[in-house]
């Protein structure tokens, strides 16, 4: 059965080839989420299926329960429930297929309840699945909610530092400063689309599609709204320039990736028009933007832990990296770079100076070169 339901879903994605999948299981409740790429709301399926799971015991309900998320952007949100009969032992297996680019936890788990309690009469519901899903959360639900989650932390493409993480609470997300055993609460948010650690003392967190909160140590919370963007969010690549200014590079399947914004952190000044205050004033308003970093320190305090230039209007980059002796270390040609994380062979390279290339290609189809030195300082 569950892999009918993958197969149902696959014939009616568009560019489903270029789509991510996990799969989970909990008790009885198995998952599938497909998304674009890996993006924090698969972790939120994965708290859908935990609680689906609480839901059932509470309901005595045994039986199988499938449940699929899709991210859908150019068609309407839809919500499919059904039952059919396992192939093995014939049970009655329930299935709800969400297919969405943002959801909500309390919605989905009102979908599902309702699917559990009506599950011989599911298809009289076929056209109010949304009423139901935006409606009020019955005892029940609600009950369950109340149930602490903690961030899953079971997909390896989505791990971070455990330093940030968040926990689900009464329909709320509680985000968190773990160190040394200690728990200490930052905010309480009606929603996390994705938080970025830029370093142990700031984290930001996307709570709606144009909408970002800077968090830093014990200091107020910043909240900035992005201006001109769609209405559905993009993940964004979030990291510190020096001291003082934090960088938003946008997706790169966005059809704004090209832009570029940055926060100054002690002028607290957000600015959105980065093309024109950065390309005018460092490349003589040239078509393209190329930084590249003096030193880094990948000593895991999370910030400035890899060696990447910073680029704009150019595509086929690739980066080179020498010794002092001249022997290439390290190579990586993309039109997105992760960076040298300072390691040789796996292991830690010595701190002191090494020597960069970088080429780069316009898209009028002219390289664009760069050579020099930084340094590596844990």
């Amino acid at each position: 059965m569950k892999k009918i339901l993958i197969l149902l879903l696959i014939s009616n994605l568009s560019f489903a080839h270029e789509d991510k999948m996990i799969q989970k299981s909990y008790g009885n409740v198995s998952i599938t989420t497909f998304a674009s790429d890996y993006v924090e709301e698969m972790n939120k399926t994965l708290l859908v299926a935990q609680y689906a799971e609480l839901l059932a015991k509470k309901l005595n309900y045994t039986g199988k329960i499938y449940l699929l998320f899709s991210e859908e952007q150019l068609k309407p949100s839809s919500i499919t429930c059904w039952m059919d009969k396992e192939e093995s032992s014939q049970a009655n297996v329930i299935n709800a297929m969400f297919r969405f680019k943002d959801f909500s936890i309390r919605g989905c788990m009102n979908v599902i309840e309702n699917a559990l309690i009506n599950a011989k009469k599911i298809a009289k519901f076929k056209d109010k699945n949304f009423d139901i899903y935006n409606g009020s959360s019955s005892p029940m639900v609600i009950k369950v909610l109340e149930t602490r989650l903690y961030r899953p932390n079971e997909i390896n493409e989505l791990e971070k530092p455990s330093l940030y993480s968040y926990y689900v609470e009464g329909g709320k997300y509680h985000l968190i400063r773990k160190e040394r055993d200690k728990e200490e609460e930052l905010s309480v948010l009606d929603n996390i689309l994705d938080y970025q650690i830029i370093s142990k003392d700031i984290v930001i967190v996307f709570t709606t599609f144009d909408e970002l909160q800077i968090i830093q140590t014990k200091k107020p919370i910043i909240i900035e709204k992005i201006t001109e963007v769609p209405n559905f969010y993009w993940p964004y690549n979030a990291h510190l320039i020096g001291d003082n200014k934090i960088l938003f590079e946008f997706y790169w399947r966005s059809e704004q990736k090209n832009r570029m914004m940055i926060y100054y952190i002690e002028e607290n000044l957000f600015v959105q028009s980065l093309d024109k205050v950065i390309l005018s004033s460092l490349n003589d308003d040239k078509d393209y933007l190329l930084i590249v970093p003096n030193a880094f320190t990948p000593n895991n305090d999370l910030a400035n832990e890899s060696f990447k230039p910073i680029t704009k209007g150019l595509k086929k980059i690739r980066l080179d990296i020498y010794d002092t002796w001249g022997s290439l270390i390290y190579s990586e040609k993309g039109d997105n770079l992760e960076g040298w994380d300072g390691k040789i062979k796996g292991e830690k390279a010595d701190n002191g100076n090494y020597t960069y290339k970088v080429v780069g290609e316009k898209f009028d189809g002219i390289n664009v070169e760069r050579e020099g030195t930084f340094a590596l300082v844990r």
